[in-house]
């Protein structure tokens, strides 16, 4: 038996056709010996849907299970579950399946493969005027089954049918997602799984613009970048390790720009200094990025941050790395608790700025580090290119708060304290450090829309400007976005 799932919401457009359909595909499949069952599973159902089921009620090859309203893949979970047959498909409620692919799949099925999937049919339908006109119809033929390729692209296609045993060995769908739940499904199951291509074509996606997948909107590309963690910056810079931390999204999973520019300073500063033997202390972690990126290089790791929420995301993402190696604790910049020269190497990146009493802070991380110690220090710089662009048309809601009695010009209301580049190097010197490089870091801003259709259609284009940036942020670091001081003790 072969077990097809339909999960039903606000289906009413679509129900009474496709009961037809699957009334005439259960016909067809027994015609030729083959026993199918329709598991519905109809979300918060409305009284039309009611009235429309009610005729198939009481067919023998079909369930109708009532639930309240849960997420696709929770319908899907509940419905494999359930299911009474060997194998197991899905059907969307408006999409067609062709009875004539079944047979040759369950063959392949009752062999060597744990999943089949097909070639099929897309419609793409535009709304023109209040009426759906055809703008598209092509035939989409899956490349042959290869593990690498299926884990980071989605090739099987809407029509797959799989071996309820393979549910049991791959786990249930992820139900956190809304759209690319099958494709993470897919991607976990082609790493273990028989996989296997029939060539004959298995029915109609369509495509009208009104369901999650067509409307092609920025979640789905988050979550296929969450499922492959293949964002091309991540690939052209080589800094996978910041696919884990998603603060540094952008709407589209993609991680921002102007994070990247600042990571690549601060990992270029950890290789540098990297050894075994030595000490490295990341100053407000955040999300323990380079925390993260440094547990191979050094022998003893602090991740020092004052959210505590930061704190316990970046503790997970490192224990999986199964270190024992880093020490995590909410800490004070203004009192911090480790010995007088402790630490060989340190980072403070993007933090004073946010710590009223930072020449406190910068003393601190002076105390703490060894002679002839390193620190990474950097700061939005408010002399920047970028900053005055900005502040030209905010200066009217940015405007001086009190802080500590008096006001501080350099206080935002954003609760950022952004000096221009010589009053970072003041900051600095003030604690006794010695400034030994100049760097900066995002000079060239680019709009949000501009970045995107640069790094998606010229990749490697986009790499050399990457490179530019970095080249001219090094030589004029004055007019960068983000001022970076090397410090030594």
């Amino acid at each position: 038996m072969i077990s097809f799932i339909t999960s039903l919401y606000k289906s009413e457009k679509h129900l009474a056709s496709y009961l037809e359909k699957a009334e005439a595909f259960e016909s067809a499949l027994a015609e030729r010996g083959i026993e199918a069952e329709f598991i519905v599973i109809a979300n918060n159902t409305s009284e039309e849907e009611r009235a429309v089921l009610l005729p198939f009620r009481g067919k023998k090859w079909m369930r109708i299970i009532e639930v309240p309203l849960e997420g696709l893949y929770t319908t899907w979970n509940r419905g494999v579950r359930d299911a009474k047959g060997e194998y197991v498909g899905f059907w969307n409620v408006d999409d067609v399946r062709f009875a004539d692919a079944i047979p040759s799949g369950v063959d392949a099925l009752s062999g060597n493969a744990e999943l089949v999937y097909f070639p099929f049919i897309y419609k793409r339908y535009v709304s023109i005027g209040g009426l759906k006109i055809l703008a598209k119809k092509k035939t989409t033929t899956p490349p042959l089954f290869d593990k690498k390729r299926f884990k980071n692209e989605m090739h099987a296609g809407p029509f797959f049918i799989f071996k309820k045993s393979l549910f049991d060995k791959v786990g249930p769908f992820d139900e956190s997602f809304k759209i690319a739940g099958d494709f993470d499904w897919l991607s976990r199951a082609s790493q273990i799984a028989n996989c296997t291509m029939v060539t004959i074509v298995a029915g109609i996606f369509t495509n009208d613009g009104t369901s999650l997948t067509g409307r092609n909107d920025s979640l789905q590309q988050k979550e296929n970048m969450r499922i492959t963690k293949t964002d091309i910056l991540s690939r052209i810079l080589s800094f996978p390790f910041l696919d884990e931390i998603y603060d540094y999204e952008d709407s589209s999973g993609n991680i921002r720009l102007y994070h990247f520019l600042k990571a690549r300073r601060c990992i270029d500063f950890l290789k540098k200094n990297a050894a075994s033997e030595k000490t490295f202390l990341d100053a407000g972690a955040g999300r323990g990025q380079y925390c993260l990126a440094a547990v191979k290089h050094y022998k003893n790791i602090f991740c020092y941050e004052y959210d505590v929420s930061e704190l316990e995301y970046a503790k997970k993402h490192i224990d999986k790395a199964k270190v024992s190696n880093v020490t995590f604790e909410k800490v004070d910049l203004t009192s911090i608790p480790l010995e007088n020269e402790s630490v060989d190497v340190a980072i403070c990146s993007e933090v004073l700025e946010h710590i009223p009493d930072n020449g406190a802070a910068i003393k601190e991380l002076y105390r703490v580090l060894k002679k002839d110690g390193s620190l990474l220090l950097s700061m939005p710089n408010r002399s920047s290119l970028f900053y005055q662009k900005v502040w030209g048309l905010n200066r009217k809601r940015w405007y001086p708060k009190p802080t500590g009695g008096k006001d501080d010009p350099f206080f935002e209301a954003r609760r950022h304290l952004e000096y221009p580049f010589w009053k970072i190097e003041a900051l600095a010197k003030s604690a006794g450090f010695r400034i030994e490089r100049r760097q900066g870091a995002n000079i060239i801003p680019l709009p949000d829309k501009v970045r995107k259709n640069f790094m998606y259609r010229h990749p490697y284009l986009f790499k050399r400007y990457l490179d530019a940036e970095y080249f001219l942020s090094s030589i004029f670091p004055f007019f960068s976005s983000f001022y970076f001081l090397t410090l030594k003790k």
